[in-house]
């Protein structure tokens, strides 16, 4: 079996990639995302029951919750970031800053990782 990793899994296209992935039965998945809690998918227990899925909650803007992860994923798809007209209004400084830091955080794992 392929291991995937979807950063951002909370989120409207990561949870799309995963329904795809699990309906072929050929992945372990790892979704992970700083909250679950408003996604109806997570709180009706959808992907919480499956085992090929493995949920981890923390933020990711942070490189020390890269240690919660594994480190031989075949795929990995970053999604993860702040998105909302509203917030790149009210805070664009906040935004660019955590934006940039998911990123550079997982090139870094990824590289560090030899993952690709």
């Amino acid at each position: 079996m392929k291991k995937v990793l979807i950063l951002g899994g909370a989120g409207f296209i990561g949870r799309g990639i995963c329904d795809y992935l699990v309906s072929n039965r050929k992945y372990n998945i790892t979704l992970a995302d700083i909250d679950f809690s408003k996604c109806d998918d997570f709180t009706n227990d959808k992907f919480k029951l499956n085992d090929n899925i493995r949920i981890i909650e923390s933020d990711f803007s942070s490189p020390n919750s890269f240690s919660k992860l594994d480190s031989n994923y075949d795929y990995v798809y970053m999604l993860a970031s702040i998105v909302g007209v509203n917030k790149c209004i009210q805070y664009p400084h906040e935004v660019i800053r955590v934006n940039t830091a998911l990123i550079q955080n997982t090139l870094e794992w990824i590289t560090k990782n030899d993952i690709g």
